[in-house]
């Protein structure tokens, strides 16, 4: 039975190339699987960040206006300082991941343009994981996408949240009462995102990362890209969708022979074909 929309999914998808899934699997831990996340600057929407601060500074004029505030925070707020908050627990990396287990759009940007996978991934383990003691600043969290929605969202946390926020500047230190602003900063600045993607219906698992020698880093297009590694037991997998653009069978079997050799628990029938008609030349 599907799940209604505002309800927690079972599964999240993570749409990359064949060759990422091998090296997902193959990463030297016979019992666990090896997902990478990347550092927040390298996504592919350069502008969500700048977008979130703004959202922010609007909600919290209109709920100024709406009190009748006659000494608004909103000005005395130096907002470029507030924007630099969040790093103050470390660097934001980011797990993408999506409702969505075969869509088009998401097989053209992020699936290798059709010829790679959609891997399914159990949604409470992903939970269960963040809460695990040796697990640090770390959550699942859900982007939104509609201006309207976000604003109005924002306007009921300043109605729990604006006593208690001094946003006077001094110096070039932004101070709080409420240590919480920092943790709910970062969480906003994870999940706003422009309205042109939501068809990726995202899901996001959020590291902020101060020990720099966990960072690692790849190259990508003639960038160097910096992540950092999530590992997971392996029976977080619980599906994989092959794209619509492979030679499907011989890579559904070949899919199927290297879970059986790393002795997955997956049934053969979670191995599933892409049902998007889409065809590259």
């Amino acid at each position: 039975m599907t799940k209604a929309k505002n309800e927690t999914p079972d599964i999240l998808y993570h749409y990359t190339s064949v060759d990422t899934l091998l090296k997902i699997i193959e990463n030297g831990q016979a019992e666990k699987v090896c997902f990478r996340a990347t550092n927040i600057n390298f996504f592919n929407d350069p502008q969500e960040y700048t977008l979130a601060i703004s959202l922010l500074k609007q909600s919290m004029i209109q709920y100024e206006k709406i009190k009748s505030i006659k000494n608004p925070k909103s000005k005395q707020a130096n907002w470029k300082s507030i924007s630099n908050l969040s790093n103050l627990s470390g660097t934001p990396f980011l797990l993408s991941l999506s409702l969505n287990p075969d869509n088009l759009a998401m097989w053209r940007n992020y699936g290798a343009n059709g010829k790679g996978v959609a891997i399914g991934i159990e949604y409470d383990k992903i939970i269960k994981y963040t809460q695990a003691e040796s697990v640090y600043n770390t959550s699942l969290v859900k982007c939104h996408y509609s201006k309207d929605i976000i604003i109005s969202s924002l306007i009921s946390y300043w109605e729990s949240n604006y006593d208690e926020i001094d946003f006077t500047d001094k110096g070039k230190t932004v101070n709080f009462y409420n240590t919480n602003f920092l943790f709910d900063l970062s969480s906003l600045c994870f999940t706003i995102k422009n309205n042109e993607y939501s068809y990726e219906d995202e899901w996001r698992l959020c590291k902020n990362e101060y020990k720099a020698e966990e960072i690692k880093f790849r190259e990508k297009n003639g960038i160097i890209v910096p992540f950092i590694e999530h590992f997971f037991e392996k029976g977080i997998i619980k599906e994989i969708v092959v794209g619509p653009c492979v030679n499907k069978d011989l890579t559904k079997k070949s899919i199927e022979f290297l879970l059986k050799k790393r002795k997955f628990q997956i049934p053969e029938d979670s191995i599933v074909l892409s049902k998007v008609q889409y065809r590259t030349f």
